[in-house]
């Protein structure tokens, strides 16, 4: 009895390791999306820039301060477009670790899973043959008390 109360015990460490990586799961889905939709946005912003970028170049005859002020925009323009590569690029990264991180998870759930399966397997067989013995154990009792009267017991 004391085996099947330790590993009763194990199991429900096990449970609750499975309910604590599905949690972690489903926390790195939800940053995985929310990065996702910030690469998308970067996106956005990016080829938003990219038209300003194309309407700011002069054509045609222009002054010298018109011109002056078309590359100073487009300047500006392109720094704010390198900058919006680089959170892009570190947005990728990180979505890349949180991908290795889920393969990771997935693994130890499935593994966690299988583990989870053959103790319960276990625990429930040892359960039903500890049922069977201590059922049979009182039908032999029985049997003794009606065929011997109950010589052993005294009566």
């Amino acid at each position: 009895m004391n085996a099947l109360n330790s590993a009763d015990a194990f199991v429900r460490i096990i449970t609750n390791k499975k309910r604590a990586l599905t949690r972690q799961l489903t926390q790195l889905n939800g940053h995985i999306h929310r990065t996702e939709v910030m690469i998308a946005r970067h996106d956005e912003k990016l080829a938003f820039l990219m038209h300003e970028l194309r309407a700011l170049q002069v054509t045609g005859m222009v002054t010298r301060d018109e011109m002056l002020l078309s590359v100073r925009k487009q300047g500006s323009l392109m720094m704010k477009q390198q900058y919006l590569l680089s959170e892009k690029d570190q947005l990728t990264g990180t979505l890349n670790q949180c991908y290795i991180e889920r393969q990771h998870l997935h693994a130890t759930l499935s593994e966690t899973e299988k583990r989870d399966y053959k103790f319960s397997n276990l625990i429930n067989r040892l359960r039903r043959d500890r049922a069977y013995r201590i059922e049979n154990q009182n039908e032999n009792e029985i049997q003794e008390l009606s065929v011997y009267g109950g010589l052993r017991y005294g009566y």
